[in-house]
């Protein structure tokens, strides 16, 4: 066999090489096949995944922030927090210098206040004038009748006069009268409260003499302190003390109404000084007559004359005036509506979100704000309560997401925790992305420890 093997050494070489590479090629379809069966059982797994959950990326975004401006001159003076930085409500955030702002509001509130003050002097009062002029015209009238057939209405009217101060007269008699006799018998309202008053007071006086005896026998017996003795003295000499000003109140007050009595007494004698004064012009109007008649003629011309004179005056005048006091008015008001904003308080502007974030701040240390009534920019909140998670879902996976639905988040910066959330909205409108169509569906996390935060990006789970 050896030398047969030796013999054809070739042939069987040959054959040894045709056999290995058999088994080479059987070895490689095995791998194949074994290969392509692991490969079957993985997508076999995978897709069983995929029918219990659908996972997409996320961004962390919001749905509302406040713009704070100011349009109105000011100083930043300090700027309290920092972008990124967490602020609740009514923080300060910045603090304004309003020197500038409050000089103009005074200033605006000092020209309204000069131009109302000024509008009654605007206008000439021409009431006086036309009732002259009334006057006038029926006491020429009444006095042209009169004159011409003897009867006289300045006397009737001074005899009117004379019945009206007559009247007066008596009751100013009658009230001197009252006043004397509530005086000479303790009547006056104010004189029985004190009455009232000292008698209420004696009586807390006499008790507080009581006590004070009785504390000094509890003292002497060495019942009490010399210190709780001396409370009962001071307040002894309260209760008098209270007594003497009441008396001396009364005394004042019996003096004051002696006082208005003599008032009284004066306008009882301007009373009958008035009577005297009515008789003697009835006299006097006698022998005037004709003379205040031609009198009266030459003054309603004249009269006339400035009254025409005076409305032509007062139209030019008032409507100006008031031209000046509304534009300072909406002046006055468009100024205060600048600082009537729930952001600002006092000198400060304060945060108006309960659970915000600071971003983009504009200004800094010393930056003048408002200039020429622009608007300036000072920062923006984030209300950090309005955050939610732009999922991007596959066109293909969109129907089996609905609103309402409980979904899984896992945060990019903490993977090993996992938070809920629910789908607020599932938007009519796709985008394009990668290549393929995705919807941004919105998802309001549930997360109390706010691990979530503006530009953040997490997994989102939902079932398939």
């Amino acid at each position: 066999m050896k030398k047969w093997i030796l013999s054809h050494k070739k042939t069987v070489f040959t054959g040894a090489c045709v056999l290995a590479a058999l088994f080479i090629i059987l070895g490689f379809f095995y791998y194949q096949k074994n290969s392509a069966s692991a490969l079957q059982t993985m997508d076999a797994g995978d897709s069983a995944n995929q029918v219990e959950e659908i996972d997409v990326w996320g961004e962390v975004k919001y749905t509302h922030m406040e713009d704070i401006s100011i349009d109105f001159l000011s100083v930043v003076t300090s700027v309290s927090v920092k972008e990124g930085e967490r602020v609740v409500l009514g923080q300060p955030l910045v603090t304004l210098d309003l020197s500038e702002y409050n000089g103009n509001i005074e200033k605006l509130n000092q020209q309204l206040a000069a131009g109302e003050a000024a509008l009654p002097a605007a206008e000439q009062d021409i009431s006086a004038l036309k009732a002259d002029i009334n006057q006038m015209q029926g006491q020429i009238a009444r006095k042209t009748n009169e004159y011409n057939n003897g009867t006289n209405v300045d006397l009737k009217l001074l005899q009117s006069s004379l019945d009206l101060a007559r009247k007066q007269l008596a009751t100013a008699k009658s009230d001197l009268k009252k006043h004397q006799t509530k005086y000479n018998d303790g009547t006056n309202a104010d004189l029985k409260l004190l009455q009232n008053s000292l008698k209420l007071a004696s009586k807390e006086l006499a008790a507080a003499k009581s006590d004070m005896q009785k504390s000094q026998s509890l003292y002497d017996a060495g019942a009490i302190s010399k210190d709780e003795l001396d409370q009962y003295e001071d307040a002894l000499d309260q209760r008098q003390k209270a007594v003497n000003d009441i008396k001396y109140n009364i005394q004042k007050t019996k003096t004051a109404l002696k006082d208005e009595i003599n008032q009284y007494a004066d306008v009882l004698d301007q009373r009958q000084k008035a009577v005297n004064d009515i008789e003697d012009n009835i006299q006097k109007t006698k022998t005037a007559l004709k003379e205040e008649l031609d009198q009266l003629n030459v003054s309603l011309k004249s009269k006339k004359v400035q009254l025409s004179e005076a409305k032509l005056g007062n139209t030019a005048n008032v409507t100006k005036q008031q031209s000046g006091i509304g534009t300072a008015q909406v002046d006055l008001d468009t100024m205060k509506a600048k600082t009537a904003k729930d952001y600002l308080k006092g000198n400060q502007i304060v945060s108006n979100i309960n659970n915000g974030i600071v971003q983009n701040i504009m200004v800094s240390d010393a930056a003048h704000l408002g200039a020429q009534g622009m608007p300036t920019q000072v920062l923006q909140i984030i209300d950090a309560d309005s955050l939610t998670i732009s999922a991007e879902v596959d066109e293909e996976f969109i129907s089996s997401v609905e609103v309402g639905e409980t979904v899984k988040i896992i945060p990019v910066s903490k993977p090993d925790v996992s938070l809920t959330g629910t789908v607020t909205q599932i938007p009519s409108l796709a985008v394009e992305k990668d290549g393929k169509r995705v919807i941004r569906v919105l998802v309001k996390p549930d997360d109390p420890n706010n691990l979530l935060k503006p530009g953040y990006t997490a997994d989102v789970y939902f079932k398939k």
